[in-house]
């Protein structure tokens, strides 16, 4: 008995290092960003993952699905949100916005809205991070399309199987993935809605 509970507990103890290990590879990765000033969006989002404090990021409101899993918003005074509406966003909000538009650019409403996925990898490292695919819902004046349109980005912060073994560096996929596997920090919805100036 004396010898299955040591064993017990060397296992533990060893699963506990692992997962210490891999938060250190994202909190290595948090800082350097931090450091550099470099991945804005994509830092706020595993500083979210890391300490699961909404608090402490004013997180403005959390919804929940059926089965229990939370979407929080982030709100348009927080880093996440003012990313999205920077200079550095603009040719992403306006290939959103166009998409948008020649979507249902014709529809018979005033204020058309139109729903559905962008691919986030081809547009450098801080949306790639970010976002990877994620949802966007774009609702814009007929008549005038690009004059403040609005867009809320909705996105699962996980990280998949295949990244984690085909991105060695930086680590973070690989970390991420074993850490919300093993449940030891969960798998979170967000979204933040913002206007933007695509003139």
């Amino acid at each position: 008995m004396m010898s299955i509970c040591s064993n017990l507990e060397r296992v533990i103890h060893t699963h506990k290092n692992k997962f210490i290990r891999h938060i250190n590879d994202l909190l290595y990765a948090y800082n350097n960003a931090e450091a550099f000033g470099i991945t804005p969006a994509a830092r706020d989002l595993l500083g979210f993952f890391l300490d699961e404090n909404p608090n402490a990021h004013g997180i403005i409101a959390v919804d929940k699905t059926e089965d229990g899993y939370s979407i929080f918003t982030f709100g348009p005074d927080l880093l996440l949100n003012k990313t999205f509406r920077s200079p550095y966003y603009y040719f992403i909000n306006l290939d959103i916005v166009s998409d948008a538009v020649n979507k249902v650019g014709t529809a018979d409403v005033s204020m058309p809205t139109y729903t559905t996925s962008h691919n986030f990898y081809a547009y450098g490292a801080d949306p790639a991070l970010a976002l990877g695919r994620a949802s966007t819902i774009t609702t814009f004046d007929k008549n005038r399309p690009y004059d403040r349109p609005i867009i809320t980005i909705i996105d699962n912060w996980n990280h998949d199987k295949m990244l984690a073994e085909l991105v060695h560096y930086p680590r973070i996929y690989e970390a991420a993935y074993i850490l919300q596997q093993s449940g030891f920090r969960r798998t979170f919805a967000f979204k933040t809605t913002y206007e933007v100036s695509t003139d």
